[in-house]
Order: C-alpha cells, then structure tokens, then sequence
C-alpha cells in the first residue's frame, strides 16, 4: 500500500446530492437507500457476511473495484455470489481469484460473471460462468467491480470484512484496511457435481 494512499483516501471530499461527504478507503457517504429483500437464489446458502445484519445507508462507492480475502471454512462449489446492492444501477463483475502468494487479489481467475445491478436496494449477483470447487482453509480473493456512486453493501453491525480497493479499475491495489461491516452471500453445492446453469448438468431425479 502507498504509504500517502490512506490518508488520501480519508481527507478526499466527494460531493453526493449536492452535499460534501467525507470519503476513506474508496467509499464515501451518500443518500441513504432503502433495502427490501428479493426472491432468493435457486443453489444452497453455503457461507455468508452480515446477510442477517440490518443494512447501513449513507455510504456510497468511491473508487470503483475491491476486493477481499476469502478463506472458506467448508469445501463446497461455489456457484453465485450476491451483494446487497442499489442506490443506483449499472454493468458489475465478480471474479474469484487463486491466490498468487502476493498479498494482493492479482491472482489467476477461477470464475467471473457481469450482470446489470439495479437501482433498488436488494440482494443482488449472478452464478459465475463456471462453478468453483473451494476447499476449506485454502485463500481465494473476490474481486467486486461496482458502480460508482452506488449504495456500499455495508451493515450496521457484525463482523468487519477487511477489503482492498482500486481507482483503476484493479490495476493497482490499496489496503487492506478494516473498517466495514461487508454484506454478501456464496451460494453452492456441498460436494457432489455441481449444476452448471441453463444444462441438465448435476440434475437428478427420480422416476417411477
């Protein structure tokens, strides 16, 4: 991390709505949304951050990609990642990386998808192209390429998530700092073969 990096990442001034807000660590605060749920995902709820957490507004994203460590205490195939999202839509990617023994999320990626996230606030993602064996205890990385100007799928409370983040769209890296609580949700398949979308793939049934 550049060592001036983050306190110019604090000191920053963005202006949202017409109003000054202070901004640090590649966020900054916004116009409050307003969270609803939508209809969950169809693969299983296999690991999440402050899902049950209520949402925080008024933070909104500055620079425009993070990244996290991510350390599964299970094995599953991971399938889908959600963000709790909205405030303002537009095109996102999600990738998850190998590690490359860096410290930094530059490694290899596993798997990626880009969708269109919409304005209202709500889980939102897409299963990845390709389902990803995870192993327990082994690090990965998540990069999550936003919206700028979006709602931070941040809670109010829980666990904080140390994340990286990037004015370049993951050329170069700040952080890791530690400071948010990070909502999102991996969903996927506890061993077995796992169901690659839109095929026949991992389906079984049952005929009498």
């Amino acid at each position: 991390m550049r060592p001036w990096a983050w306190l110019l990442g604090a000191l920053l001034l963005a202006s949202t709505g017409g109003a000054a807000s202070a901004q640090m660590y590649g966020v900054h605060t916004g116009v409050p949304g307003v969270p609803y749920m939508t209809e969950p995902a169809r693969e299983s709820l296999m690991d999440a951050w402050n899902d049950t957490q209520p949402f925080e507004p008024g933070w909104s994203y500055g620079a425009n990609a993070f990244a996290f460590a991510y350390t599964p205490s299970l094995s599953y195939t991971l399938e889908r990642m959600e963000f709790f999202a909205g405030g303002l839509g537009g095109q996102v990617t999600i990738e998850i990386r190998a590690n490359d023994g860096t410290g930094l999320p530059n490694g290899p990626v596993l798997a990626a998808a880009t969708y269109n996230e919409s304005a209202a606030q709500s889980w939102q993602g897409q299963n990845l192209g390709t389902p990803v064996a995870l192993s327990a205890g082994t690090l990965y990385y998540i990069r999550y390429y936003v919206v700028v100007g979006a709602n931070c799928s941040f809670a109010s409370s829980g666990v904080i998530i140390p994340h990286f983040w990037s004015w370049d769209g993951g050329a170069s890296w700040d952080g890791p700092a530690g400071s948010f609580y990070w909502m999102a949700r991996f969903y996927g398949e506890d061993g077995g073969t796992p169901v690659v979308e839109d095929t026949w793939s991992g389906v079984k049934g049952l005929f009498r």
